[in-house]
């Protein structure tokens, strides 16, 4: 429910670390071939096994990983296509209850329908951010964003941790040093002005696809 600090890695649980400057750590042991981790409703930081397994590949028997929502972290969020070794990954459960990773299980998750096709996007540090689409409310969730890193690391998302917005849309941005790059494509069917603005009041109006570089700010609003 919090962060706290561990004088212990535990085998499936994941977890944040920060590096005064870029290095590599060996860690030995013996290697982790199959592993069942205990989820619980909500978000999950957890670690997988010595070997990668593919996300479709993970044992859910009670469908309770809510698909799309399995992310690692280098620079912003994104969504994970394999949970690699050494490596720590948030994932949203619907519910309590048991997944399993093995190196010998083949695939047994559903495949994720995206629905955000045909949606007018902005990409900002590497983060896709969705807009002007409606999301059905049993799918909204696959939609949801983990919680925001520690200070220092960024993170840029909609208000109420979205990565979609239908209108009327806040993006928060944490970590706000320096410059973002907004690259946004509206979608050929869009009929409306989407105008970016930020907390300074300066407006930018979006139209057909490009790329707009300005002072970082803690949030800005697309209306």
């Amino acid at each position: 429910s919090s962060y706290y600090g561990s004088d212990v890695l535990e085998a499936g649980n994941g977890y944040w670390l920060v590096f005064t400057n870029d290095g590599s750590a060996d860690i030995s042991g013996e290697a982790i071939t199959s592993l069942t981790i205990s989820l619980s409703e909500g978000w999950n930081l957890i670690a997988g096994i010595s070997s990668p397994v593919p996300v479709g590949s993970i044992s859910d028997p009670g469908g309770i990983i809510v698909s799309g929502t399995i992310y690692g972290y280098s620079s912003s969020y994104y969504n994970a296509d394999a949970i690699e070794p050494g490596k720590g990954y948030w994932t949203n459960a619907s519910a309590d209850g048991d997944v399993t990773f093995d190196e010998g299980l083949a695939r047994s998750r559903p495949v994720f329908e995206d629905m955000t096709a045909g949606a007018n996007t902005l990409t900002i540090n590497g983060q896709d951010l969705y807009f002007g689409i409606d999301i059905p409310a049993d799918k909204m969730m696959s939609y949801s964003l983990p919680p925001k890193p520690p200070s220092g690391a960024f993170d840029v998302r909609f208000s109420e941790d979205w990565k979609y917005c239908n209108n009327n849309c806040e993006i928060e941005v944490l970590n706000t040093s320096g410059t973002l790059i907004f690259t946004y494509d509206l979608s050929e069917q869009v009929e409306q002005i989407w105008v970016l603005t930020s907390m300074s009041g300066k407006s930018y109006e979006l139209e057909d696809s490009g790329e707009i570089t300005i002072p970082s700010e803690e949030k800005y609003f697309l209306t």
